[in-house]
């Protein structure tokens, strides 16, 4: 039997043998039998432990209390082992109160009691806590082994101990060490002393109320002996997230009638091995693996497809190699070109660790746009043969499943397990947002704490590192080390445009490097059939660009490309602003002048979803070849737009952001001409005012050193930089940085406040949602197909509420309409699974009809003069088709008409 289930069912069998009454109930349910407090307590436990062991925790945890009570405490150790285990049992012991009987249970056995100390008066969670610090305080007072510094140590792991079950009915952890929480006891022993003897407590009262009174000193005096560390964080955080998942799932149980029982993790070794085998006999990847032992690398300078592809064995080959002298390392990276197949390589990679490492279980794919969720999903499914119970994309847009075994089951039973599994991850190869990802290491919020346990034993792949904020940079490596290193996972960094982050000087225990997967990646970037892939030009770089010559510029350099082009007969243009409103001001220009181009196509962040699906799938068709086609965007398309364009031009901004609009251009290397023209029009420092690489270029690197990093691709040169602002900032003591905020938070418990001291997006947005009618489906990439953009089970919960689209049309005020249902359904405030179901799919139907402006934006403000009213969290945008001297106020291909809304408001 694992360790900490035998610890639980003794602690079980102890309390509940000891209980005075066996009538507690913890969950009623009008069509079954009440569940007791002992039964549920029961299932929670086995809940936990079952977690534990299919997740590989048990040596996470000890792992955890070793770093916390170090090597030679034994006695600490099993006293830390056993309030772990402590907190299932005990969670629901306040259940015994009276009023919670009485009030939540319409238990007839129990009447209401007058109550001051227990709020609210029917509550259980706060005398749980109590409950469990009486019993844990004497334990540890009477433990002859332990040393009387041990002992105080103990008494203040016992309080944050009894915080988890404090906490686990509210929204998420907050400040672990608050005065208020540590004091709050101190108070209540008189009025709640008769629970004690409910659960047959036999202890000294009269020591334990000394320990409550002078806790907030006991920890004080304790503080430099407890070593308060990361790794107490961590274990806190991790208990909670067993609990609070252990309980859901439990209560789901009880609730429905059925449970969990697959944990989504890869338990069968055989289909890991098939797994792999799958991906090194896909495609190219099978020469790969035949030619392993002899093959001879070349770097072919000469431009070619063939040479291309023969790059792209070359780096899979070099970080197959090269893993195979790390396999037991945990941190590395993978900075390889645009068009060098960083999927495959990651793969490569993670199968040849997964290889090795049988207690790999899972795999997480992180990225900062759904479109490369969606794009990644679909590779990984081809590439490693995953069936859809096997890999999941996670974030707000991703559909329910749509599987042909499930629909036996009918609308709601497959709803709501997709939901379940959805909540709980419960995929072993999950490709998801890189919000909801870091919120797994950081949030406080319940419902993201729920998956921090599938943490351990995992993969995890990082890519576009470079779009993140560099002032989050010391803290993802900070945390990506303490995890990787506490939870055996394996952490791989990826980009065309890597930032170093290993090479910050941030405090860490034991220092774990990165290796580089690709030593030779600057060889690659450099090499002529990467790096001349696009020519940058800089005709309209030194000084500011007015809108009417840039519009001349583009049409006359489209033309000459057009004509002096012997592979294409047409040009692919795209063209990117910073703002929107350049954007339109842009297109209202060319409509003044003669222009070659068959189709102007815009694509900006007001632009719908089922819109943009149109327009990057019409581009991605062979037939759009035969087309001139300009493409009119701001910064949405540039890492996360599968398209090949034939020439760029962009505003200047980051040099990375250069670099990624520029992977939009001969993404296949296979044509010649190709060119980006950076000019500059707008500032970026709305955007960027807080990004340090925007303060650097402007400050620290000169125009002939900015062309020089991108013509040779040494953006390591611009990070050295960085790294050197951020490590200066860290050293400094009167300012807010690395160690005065998110640091501190982490010692002293604070959750709430690690998790707002690293906001992945820190600008606050308000979704708008058009009431106007979209298709449900639309051309796909390949000539005379349809992709769906809402799912069978979609169409059918709307039919369920009489909406039903005409002539393939879906009508946003109808679905609205349900929307409205929805929540006003919702609102009785008790926990109803089919109703959480419905609204997660409502959400995801929704997000066919939004977009987002930032709060502050100019153009929000003007919407909110007339335009539409806040409800239900939206902005409606009732008057969308209200038309100014410019055209009208939203439309669908051209998305929300600044000019026209300027009109508006003025009229």
């Amino acid at each position: 039997m694992k360790i900490y289930q035998k610890i639980a069912q003794q602690q079980m069998e102890s309390l509940f043998g000891n209980l005075k009454n066996d009538s507690y109930l913890a969950h009623v349910c009008p069509e079954k039998l009440p569940e007791t407090l002992k039964e549920h307590t029961e299932k929670v436990v086995e809940r936990a432990c079952w977690l534990i062991g299919q997740h590989g925790l048990e040596k996470v945890i000890d792992r955890l209390i070793v770093e916390i009570a170090e090597k030679g405490a034994e006695g600490m150790q099993e006293e830390l082992k056993r309030m772990f285990a402590a907190v299932f049992v005990f969670h629901d012991t306040g259940k015994v109160n009276d009023n919670f009987q009485c009030q939540r249970m319409l238990n007839p056995l129990f009447k209401r009691r007058k109550t001051e100390m227990l709020e609210p008066p029917y509550g259980h969670s706060f005398l749980g806590a109590w409950l469990f610090l009486s019993f844990m305080l004497d334990r540890v007072w009477k433990e002859t082994g332990l040393t009387e510094k041990e002992k105080k140590c103990l008494f203040v792991y016992a309080f944050l101990f009894s915080y988890v079950i404090r906490q686990h009915h509210s929204s998420g952890l907050g400040y672990a060490n608050e005065e208020a929480f540590l004091e709050s006891f101190a108070g209540c022993y008189e009025e709640l002393q008769v629970y004690l003897t409910v659960w047959g407590f036999e202890g000294d009262w009269t020591y334990i109320e000394t320990v409550f009174k002078y806790i907030t000193g006991i920890r004080k005096e304790t503080e430099k002996m407890r070593k308060i560390s990361f790794a107490l964080y961590a274990l806190i955080k991790l208990n909670s997230s067993l609990l609070t998942a252990a309980d859901y799932l439990a209560t789901h149980e009880y609730m429905n009638g059925y449970g969990v029982k697959n944990a989504g993790i890869f338990q069968d070794r055989r289909r890991v091995e098939e797994v792999i085998a799958h991906l090194r006999g896909y495609k190219h990847n099978r020469t790969i693996y035949e030619h392993l032992e002899e093959f001879v690398f070349s770097q072919p300078q000469e431009r070619s497809g063939d040479h291309l592809n023969r790059l792209r064995t070359e780096m899979a080959v070099e970080v197959i190699q090269t893993i195979r002298k790390h396999t037991d390392e945990w941190l590395f990276y993978i900075e390889a070109p645009t068009g060098g197949g960083k999927t495959n390589l990651s793969m490569l990679a993670l199968t040849e660790l997964m290889a090795v490492h049988p207690e790999i279980q899972k795999v997480f794919y992180v990225f900062p746009y759904t479109t490369l969720v969606t794009q990644t999903y679909q590779a990984l499914r081809a590439a490693l043969g995953l069936s859809s119970s096997e890999l999941a994309e996670l974030h707000s847009k991703a559909a329910f499943k749509e599987d042909e075994e499930e629909k036996e089951d009918g609308l709601y039973g497959g709803k709501q397990q997709d939901y379940i599994d959805r909540l709980f991850a419960l995929f072993p190869i999950c490709v998801l947002s890189h919000v909801k990802f870091f919120d797994m290491l950081k949030s406080n919020r319940k419902e993201a704490n729920y998956l921090f346990h599938r943490l351990a034993n995992s993969v995890v792949v990082i890519d576009e590192l470079q779009s993140y904020n560099p002032l989050l940079w010391d803290k993802m490596y900070y945390l990506i080390e303490h995890y990787a290193r506490l939870f055996q996972l394996r952490f791989i960094l990826m980009s065309a445009t890597l930032p170093k982050i290993g090479k910050l000087h941030i405090p860490l225990k034991e220092k774990t490097g990165f290796v580089d997967l690709l030593p030779r990646a600057k060889s690659y970037m450099q090499n002529p059939n990467f790096a001349q892939r696009v020519e940058f030009r800089f005709d309209l770089f030194q000084e500011e660009t007015e809108i009417g010559r840039l519009a001349d510029f583009v049409l006359e350099k489209s033309e000459e490309y057009r004509q002096r082009n012997t592979t294409n007969v047409t040009v692919h243009t795209i063209i990117e602003f910073i703002y929107k409103k350049s954007a339109s001001e842009f297109y209202a220009w060319l409509q003044e002048r003669e222009m070659f181009f068959d189709e102007v196509l815009i694509l900006s962040g007001t632009i719908l979803e089922p819109r943009r699906r149109e327009i990057i799938n019409y581009l991605k068709n062979p037939m759009s070849r035969e087309k001139n086609i300009l493409l009119i965007t701001t910064q949405v398309v540039e890492a996360g737009v599968d398209i090949d364009m034939d020439l760029g031009f962009k505003n200047i901004s980051l040099i990375d952001s250069d670099e990624q609009l520029a992977g939009r251009v001969n993404r296949n290397a296979w044509k010649i001409g190709c060119e980006v023209y950076l000019f500059r029009l707008d500032e970026a420092c709305v955007l960027y005012g807080r990004d340090k690489r925007y303060e650097i270029v402007r400050e620290q690197i000169t125009a002939e050193e900015y062309k020089r990093i991108l013509r040779e691709k040494d953006f390591g040169r611009l990070y050295e930089l960085v790294f050197e602002v951020i490590d200066s900032m860290n050293e400094e003591v009167y300012i807010q940085n690395f160690h005065s905020t998110f640091l501190k938070y982490v010692k002293c418990l604070d959750y709430q406040q690690v998790d707002r001291n690293f906001r992945i997006i820190e600008q606050q947005n308000e979704i708008v949602f058009v009431p106007l009618c979209v298709p449900v489906e639309v051309d796909s990439p390949e000539w005379g197909m349809k992709e769906k953009l809402l799912s069978g089970k979609e169409l059918e919960f709307l039919k369920a509420y009489g909406v039903i689209p005409r002539i393939g049309m879906l009508d946003g005020k109808e679905v609205w309409e349900v929307y409205e249902r929805l929540v006003q359904s919702r609102s009785g405030g008790k926990f109803d699974l089919n109703g959480q179901v419905d609204f997660k799919m409502m959400q995801r139907i929704l997000s066919c009809f939004t977009f987002s402006l930032i709060c502050y934006s100019k153009e929000l403000q003007e919407l909110k003069c007339g335009m539409g009213e806040e409800k239900l969290g939206y902005f409606y945008l009732s008057h969308w088709e209200q038309k100014g001297l410019n055209g009208q106020l939203y439309d669908y291909k051209m998305g929300l008409n600044s000019r026209a809304l300027k009109d508006i408001a003025f009229i």
